[in-house]
């Protein structure tokens, strides 16, 4: 389950420093660890899928649900930066190759409909080749050879199975898995079984490595539909955006299922060079500063609007309230929240709306092309 579903009790301080107590500590400070209180949860001011930058006081205790896991210990091994972690008996990663689109999505739903794994999910092509690479050059050296349609034919689907009570819930599971794989034309391909960024992230310096800088622009939990519809139309997108961003040959990102196929994630990258955005730094371009942040603050954005994908990184780099008419309005009771527990707006100003001071400063960076989306999405 997602993080959202985890959190039972909170005290949180207001802005003017009243102590709220949310959730189940309702009922008294030996109740942290109900899964709820009584009567309505006011916990949903706090817990949006981001929540408040600091805007609305800050949370100073919590309590959390946690669910079980293997007791086998994950070894760390390597030198850094080429460090992982060995994963233990109980625990094994297997990537497969699907012959397409569909039936990496029909294998998803499988997975998810059997109850096993505890992670299904595809990943861009380029993540493959920053974990083969060991520096920036390498890296493009790889990259350049790459074309739209090879990335467009590559559907790798990465696995990982977890004995949570046994070893016999691991074969069990790598049976059903197996048989799912079968039935769908999927083949095997070499595992290593060392983990570096999904439970020890020893990769995360190599994010950026290729450009020096990225943006997570688009992220969000729907329908397995919605999110490879909207990745697929962002992959397009980003096309008319390359350069100054990094071409990344039509790939539509990042998606996997959660909570057994209930919802699904979706994550959208861009990369851009830092230096080029910086108006102190030699090789900086204007032309390719306003672009850039025309794709993060407003072609995002428009495709979101389009589809009505609902992109939760509003506040982060994109203006909360230029979104909020395409998705009810919510500006207006981050205002009404902010009136009651922040009137005098002290609590990490402009925060949650920075954005859209930004784009008040840069009104270059906001263009017509968002604004009718959002007007279009605001009147169906």
């Amino acid at each position: 389950p997602l993080s959202d579903y985890r959190m039972n009790a909170a005290e949180w301080v207001s802005p003017e420093g009243e102590v709220y107590r949310l959730g189940s500590l309702l009922a008294g400070e030996n109740s942290w660890f109900w899964q709820d209180g009584l009567g309505p949860n006011a916990m949903g001011i706090l817990r949006g899928h981001i929540g408040w930058y600091g805007s609305l006081g800050i949370v100073t205790r919590m309590a959390v649900k946690l669910y079980p896991f293997q007791p086998e210990h994950m070894e760390p091994e390597g030198r850094s930066p080429e460090t992982h972690s060995v994963l233990p008996s109980r625990m094994k990663f297997y990537n497969f190759t699907l012959p397409d689109g569909a039936s990496l999505a029909k294998a998803m739903t499988e997975i998810s409909t059997a109850q096993i794994s505890a992670m299904a999910q595809k990943v861009p092509v380029f993540w493959r080749v920053i974990a083969k690479a060991g520096d920036r050059n390498e890296f493009w050296d790889a990259w350049e050879e790459m074309t739209d349609e090879e990335i467009t034919n590559t559907h790798i689907l990465r696995v990982l199975l977890v004995g949570y009570t046994s070893q016999k819930q691991l074969e069990y599971e790598e049976r059903v898995l197996m048989d799912i794989m079968e039935e769908l034309g999927g083949q095997l391909r070499r595992t290593r079984q060392t983990d570096q960024s999904l439970l020890k992230f020893a990769d995360s310096a190599g994010m950026w490595m290729m450009t020096g800088g990225y943006m997570s622009n688009t992220a969000g939990i729907d329908s397995q539909r919605l999110c490879m519809q909207t990745g697929e139309i962002l992959g397009k997108k980003l096309l008319d955006y390359t350069p100054p961003l990094m071409p990344e040959h039509n790939d539509p990102g990042w998606f996997q299922s959660a909570d057994f196929g209930h919802q699904y994630y979706l994550e959208f990258l861009a990369y851009m060079d830092p230096d080029k955005m910086d108006p102190d730094s030699p090789r900086y371009s204007e032309e390719d500063r306003t672009k850039a942040y025309q794709w993060y603050m407003s072609a995002a954005t428009a495709v979101d609007a389009t589809t009505g994908f609902y992109n939760f990184f509003d506040g982060q780099h994109m203006g909360a309230r230029l979104k909020s008419p395409a998705w009810h309005d919510y500006a207006v009771w981050s205002d009404r929240f902010k009136a009651v527990f922040d009137p005098h707006n002290i609590s990490n100003p402009p925060q949650p709306f920075d954005i859209d001071e930004i784009g008040e400063r840069h009104p270059e960076f906001i263009t017509q092309e968002v604004k009718d989306a959002i007007n279009k999405a605001a009147k169906r």
